[in-house]
This record gives structure tokens, C-alpha cells and sequence, in this order.
């Protein structure tokens, strides 16, 4: 992992922000963190791994820790069911769920430290090997639209939850 963490030219945020001027959004347990809200003002927060510079464009990255590798693509090449077909597949939606997260992540830059992410990186560290997962600009978008969506339902189910009050029953 470290030759990957190398590639970052400088760094403006490791798990809190290293800049003075994003000092604000370190919270009273001295985690940084990012907020946004959609088109309707429905809220989230988030803690970004990584903001940094790579290849001189801002870059977005998570790391994570796995005990089997992610992989970018359904494993739809492999017979159904069998052990590669399920690790594949569990790489698989843990790299979507990543993606998901590294989007509403990018928005949350935006809204809250006034910075346009350029490009992401899931960075993948597996007793065997680690992985780097690049995700272009236009992959990020599509995720950003993605987790949209996901604050929409959220925001909706909650809004039609049916609370019961154990004392007024």
C-alpha cells in the first residue's frame, strides 16, 4: 500500500483535514467530515479516507481492508455458485457499495470544502495483495446520480415509517 500512497503529490485530508481553512469540519471526536443535502435539502455526512492531489488532479480515495479481493465486474464468466463465482461476486458488491459510498463522498467535498473532486480510487489491502480501483470523473458522476437516488428512498421510507410509542399504546 504504501507505493500506491506515494502516488499522492500532497495531501489535504487524511481521516481529518490537514488544511486551516477546513479545520471546521473536524467534529468534537476529531474526525473530519464532509455533509451535503440533494435538491430537496435532505441531509447526509460522511468522513473521507483521503483528499488529495495525484497526478496533479484532486483526487478522492478509500481504503479498505478485506479478507478477499474486490473485483470491478460481475462474474458472470464463472459457473454459478461455485467458490470463485461467490468471491467474485461478494468482490463485487462490496466494490459497488465503495463506489456508491466515494460518490456521496464528492458531493459532500463539494458542498462543504468548495473543491471538485477529478478523479477516486479505492484502494483495496487483502492478507495476499493490495488492489487499486481508479474511478474516472465521469464513473464518479454516475455514482453520484446513484447515491441520489439512495437519499430519495431513504428520506421516503422514513417519511412513511409508522412509529409506535410503547408508553401510549
Amino acid at each position: 500500500m504504501p507505493d500506491i500512497l506515494e502516488q499522492f503529490e500532497e495531501v489535504l485530508w487524511a481521516e481529518t483535514p490537514l488544511r486551516d481553512d477546513h479545520f471546521f469540519s473536524l467534529s468534537e471526536d476529531g474526525i473530519g467530515r464532509v455533509w451535503g443535502r440533494d435538491a430537496e435539502e435532505r441531509p447526509w455526512v460522511g468522513s473521507p479516507d483521503i483528499i488529495g492531489v495525484a497526478n496533479g488532479k484532486l483526487t478522492l480515495a478509500d481504503l479498505k481492508t478485506s479478507a478477499k479481493p474486490y473485483c470491478r465486474w460481475w462474474p458472470k464468466d464463472l459457473e454459478k455458485g461455485c467458490l470463485e463465482w461467490r468471491n467474485r461476486l461478494g468482490g463485487y458488491m462490496k466494490f459497488k457499495k465503495t463506489c456508491l459510498q466515494l460518490g456521496a463522498y464528492a458531493l459532500g467535498i463539494e458542498q462543504t470544502l468548495n473543491m471538485k473532486v477529478q478523479q477516486a480510487a479505492i484502494i483495496v489491502s487483502t492478507p495476499e495483495d493490495t488492489q487499486l480501483f481508479k474511478i474516472s470523473r465521469r464513473h464518479l458522476d454516475i455514482c453520484q446520480e446513484k447515491w441520489l437516488k439512495v437519499v430519495e428512498e431513504y428520506y421516503k421510507q422514513i417519511n412513511n415509517c409508522v412509529v409506535y410509542d410503547v408508553d401510549n399504546v
